[in-house]
């Protein structure tokens, strides 16, 4: 008997997911695997959008993947490029050195912890009313995007060190206070 690795029940379609490169597979249902969590998981079936038929060869063949300018962007991209070159090349290390190279998350590996909490300060900075780092003065939020992009990179590759504490009710509870706040909207 096979249950899903999440809800702990047996249900079908069972999903082979892999988290992290160095675990094992793991089973998920299909319940389980909202799309939230499909973000985190590279999923064993190849995802392919569907275009309308062209007589272009090379159009036909670029309308099967993932359009990445119809849907990102373009600011945000450069806004984003210009953080990562900052912390490539120009960024204060505490070593007295300057930048931590390009793709150095690919070498050494990332843990997340690292990543949520500069994510995090860069969040209250802009709550604050900052829209612009001292250091780098690029916006804050190019540097999330760009600190999001490194942990997505660094997890695809089986290179995040995952030291989060073990799985609390967060998710848990803000489902529960949301459907509270919608029960007193209808009141």
């Amino acid at each position: 008997m096979k249950l899903c690795c999440r809800c702990h029940q047996e249900k079908l379609p069972l999903i082979n997911v892999i988290q992290f490169a160095s675990l094992p597979e793991e089973l998920v249902c299909t319940g389980c695997l909202t799309s939230m969590e499909a973000n985190y998981h590279q999923v064993q079936e190849e995802l392919v959008i569907i275009s309308p038929s062209t007589p272009n060869p090379k159009a036909a063949v670029g309308g099967e993947k993932i359009s990445i300018h119809s849907v990102c962007p373009p600011s945000g991209m450069i806004e984003t490029a210009r953080v990562m070159h900052y912390g490539a090349y120009e960024a204060k290390r505490s070593d007295g050195k300057q930048g931590y190279g390009p793709f150095n998350w690919r070498e050494d590996g990332i843990d997340i912890l690292t990543y949520l909490n500069a994510i995090e300060r860069h969040v209250l900075d802009i709550v604050d009313g900052e829209d612009v780092a001292e250091d780098s003065l690029c916006l804050h939020f190019a540097h999330i995007a760009a600190n999001c992009l490194i942990a997505i990179d660094a997890m695809d590759l089986g290179m995040m060190i995952d030291n989060r504490p073990s799985k609390g009710g967060a998710a848990r509870l803000m489902k529960k206070y949301r459907k509270q706040l919608k029960e007193e909207k209808l009141l």
